[in-house]
């Protein structure tokens, strides 16, 4: 099965995880991204990927710095990725 036959289907998932092997085996994956980029955004896919519990809890409880009603983390990236970055230190 070649990733673009992925029954996820193409775009849905990040490159790295895209293939058949990687959707099986993605726990380094994983692993690298918590370690080294908790909330970080995907060019390609347009999207924020979360992951680790702690960044999770806290957008998914203010709703007011983190929302897309007003097209911030949507449609301005640079400028999420600094409000986002006043609560994510490394």
């Amino acid at each position: 099965m070649s990733s673009s036959d992925s029954p996820v289907g193409k775009g849905t998932l990040p490159k790295a995880i895209r293939g058949r092997e990687g959707q099986l085996e993605p726990f380094e994956w994983y692993a690298e991204m918590r370690r080294d980029s908790p909330v970080h955004f995907n060019e390609e896919r347009r999207r924020w990927d979360l992951f680790r519990y702690e960044e999770i809890d806290r957008i998914l409880g203010d709703h007011e710095t983190f929302t897309s009603d007003r097209g911030v983390l949507a449609d301005d990236p640079a400028r999420a990725s600094t409000r986002a970055g006043r609560y994510y230190r490394r």
